[in-house]
């Protein structure tokens, strides 16, 4: 029989390990040297190669950001030089305003065991803009071996964490968590009931509507939308509001030699490490058990840096290779225009979980010839209701431009605009529409 305090101490050495290489994966240039940085304060035997300093910045605004990658042009930009922008993210450098910090000083609070705060951390450093956690993740971890026990304590924590519904894994279950902090009552139990069973009604805000489909009077139907408006169904997004300067790196560098496209790694700014020679040398010569077992530790955990850093620079090449091979004409060809793309088939393509591919290009630039592009803007999701694939990107600048035909373009509402384009030959449902209308941040019929 095996001994459970063995298994607890196996998981306490190896997940923080396994977990390492997924964090480093997820990391841009100025992360992963601040990361190593700090890893070298806690670790004597790591020393880091000096880097060369930065050259001429240049200065970029908000708005140059929100443009597509057809308009932006952010110009070359040489080895060993950045961009400077406005980001609505937090600086890699200071991290103090960001989600993620404020999450991770709460965690720090609770005293967790190694294994479960390497969850934690990985699951806090992994949610999106909105604070959402993908369940793909989730699955992913399971799939590499940590116990579901494991992962379920750690997704508890990080949905116990404040601002309310933070860890969800999408809107519903956000606004569930929030609803369970509310004081035992029968609203609560009534609006648990209505978001579990009655989401679709939510947005609408039709009490005559939710009290047909519930039974509930009119009043009590009233009093739960306007408890919902309350909610946030966004609960990280506050915190993508900071503005501070960032400087941009640029991760990999295209290349175009005699029409052949070439991807290399930036090591202008790539840290360098190799153990330091008089702690190695301290190591092999002491007499003193603690000391040599303390620094043998260390070593240990140096070599698996080094050997996380090579895998991931494996992993991002092979990444960046099959999304260079599908948009090659896009990034040397300044007229051509973007293929449709997804995540799940450069999966496929290079044999990983698609959430691989997602931690792979998370915040990360190439420098091509059309300037610095955000890598996740190469990307474009796909509808195949005409004779050729048509991209989600078209298909929203044909619904922004029924709507700016006229004043009777204002008035279309979702279900006309779906009619519309299917007389076009797009098959797509109002639902999608409506998707892409706000992701355009495009108000409904009702308020235009």
């Amino acid at each position: 029989m095996s001994n459970p305090q063995l298994n607890i101490e196996q998981i306490q050495k190896t997940y923080p390990r396994l977990i390492l290489f997924n964090r480093l994966l997820q990391m841009n240039l100025p992360e992963l040297e601040t990361h190593i940085r700090q890893m070298a304060e806690e670790n004597p035997m790591i020393e880091i190669d000096s880097l060369s300093p930065p050259g001429e910045s240049v200065m970029l605004s908000t708005e140059d950001l929100s443009r597509s990658p057809e308009e932006s042009h952010y110009g070359a930009i040489r080895p060993g030089e950045g961009v400077l922008y406005e980001s609505t993210l937090s600086d890699p450098y200071n991290p103090g305003d960001s989600l993620s910090a404020f999450l991770l000083d709460q965690i720090s609070r609770l005293h967790l065991d190694s294994a479960l705060f390497s969850v934690c951390d990985y699951f806090v450093n992994s949610l999106d803009e909105n604070g959402f956690l993908e369940q793909d993740l989730i699955d992913h971890l399971s799939s590499m071996g940590v116990p579901e026990e494991v992962l379920l304590n750690a997704l508890s924590v990080i949905q116990s964490l404040e601002p309310a519904g933070i860890g969800a894994r999408n809107v519903r279950e956000s606004l569930l968590l929030q609803v369970q902090r509310f004081p035992e009552s029968d609203l609560r139990n009534k609006l648990s009931f209505v978001i579990k069973n009655n989401f679709d009604c939510l947005a609408k805000r039709n009490a005559d509507l939710l009290s047909r489909k519930t039974g509930y009077e009119k009043s009590d139907s009233v009093r739960i939308l306007d408890a919902i408006s309350g909610l946030n169904p966004k609960p990280g997004s506050s915190f993508s509001s900071y503005t501070t300067p960032v400087y941009i790196y640029p991760d990999f560098l295209l290349s175009d030699k005699n029409g052949s496209v070439t991807i290399e790694f930036n090591h202008s700014f790539s840290p360098k490490i190799e153990a330091n020679p008089y702690y190695l040398s301290m190591m092999n010569k002491t007499d003193d058990d603690a000391v040599r077992l303390y620094l043998q530790s260390k070593y240990a955990d140096l070599l698996w840096l080094k050997t996380c850093l090579d895998r991931r620079k494996e992993t991002l090449l092979r990444c960046m290779n099959a999304i260079v091979s599908v948009q090659s004409d896009y990034l040397s060809d300044r007229s051509a225009q973007l293929r449709p793309m997804t995540m799940r088939q450069i999966a496929e393509e290079i044999k990983v979980h698609p959430s691989t591919i997602t931690r792979a290009i998370r915040g990360k630039y190439i420098q091509t010839k059309r300037g610095c592009i955000l890598i996740k803007d190469l990307f474009l999701r796909c509808d195949f209701g005409t004779e050729r694939s048509i991209s989600a990107d078209e298909i929203k600048k044909r619904i922004r431009g029924l709507l700016s035909a006229g004043n009777g373009g204002k008035r279309l509402s979702d279900a006309k605009i779906a009619e519309e384009l299917q007389k076009e030959g797009i098959r797509i449902s109002r639902r999608t529409v409506a998707k892409y209308r706000s992701e355009m941040h495009i108000p409904s019929s009702y308020y235009r």
